[in-house]
C-alpha cells in the first residue's frame, strides 16, 4: 500500500491496490507484447528488386521498392513490337526468377496482342556464366525462323 500512496500522495485501501497491481501488470503486458511487435514487424525497402512478384502485399506486406517492377518493362516491350509491326517475334531469357518470370509475362501480353512466338529459349546459367556452346545453340534455334521479325531479350547484366 505504500507504494501506491507514494504515486499518488495520499492512503488508498487495500481494493485500490489491488487494482493498481492488476493494472501494472497489464500495462506491463502490453509493452512488452508491443515490443516484441515492433520487433517482429521488418519493412524491407529495396533499391534493386523488380520482380512482380513482389508487388503482391499479401504474401509481401512490408516490402517495398525504389523502383518500378518489370511489369512497366514488359508492357513497354509489347508496346514497341506493336508500334514496330511485328507480329512474330523471338525471345530469350535468362534462368533466373528475373528473366523466367519477365518471359511468362511478356508471353501472356504478346498472346493478348494476337503477337506469335517464333523460337522462346533459355539460357542456361551455370554458376552465372552459360558456356559458349549454349549461346552457338540459340543462334542456331533463332536462324530456323527467319520470319521473325523481332527478337526480345530479358538478360540481367549481371
Amino acid at each position: 500500500m505504500r507504494t501506491l500512496a507514494r504515486y499518488t500522495g495520499r492512503q488508498v485501501s487495500r481494493r485500490k491496490v489491488l487494482d493498481f497491481d492488476i493494472l501494472l501488470r497489464v500495462l506491463y503486458i502490453l509493452r512488452k507484447s508491443l515490443s516484441e511487435l515492433r520487433n517482429s514487424v521488418q519493412y524491407h525497402v529495396s533499391f534493386f528488386s523488380t520482380s512482380p512478384e513482389l508487388s503482391n502485399k499479401q504474401r509481401f506486406e512490408y516490402f517495398t521498392r525504389t523502383i518500378p517492377s518489370d511489369h512497366h518493362q514488359v508492357k513497354a516491350m509489347v508496346e514497341i513490337v506493336k508500334l514496330l509491326g511485328w507480329s512474330y517475334v523471338s525471345i530469350i531469357y535468362e534462368e533466373s526468377n528475373y528473366g523466367i518470370k519477365a518471359f511468362e509475362e511478356l508471353e501472356v501480353l504478346l498472346a493478348k496482342h494476337n503477337i506469335c512466338i517464333a523460337v522462346k529459349e533459355k539460357l542456361v546459367k551455370d554458376s552465372g556464366v552459360a558456356e559458349e556452346i549454349a549461346y552457338d545453340d540459340i543462334v542456331t534455334k533463332l536462324l530456323t525462323k527467319p520470319r521473325a521479325r523481332g527478337l526480345s531479350s530479358l538478360i540481367s547484366s549481371d
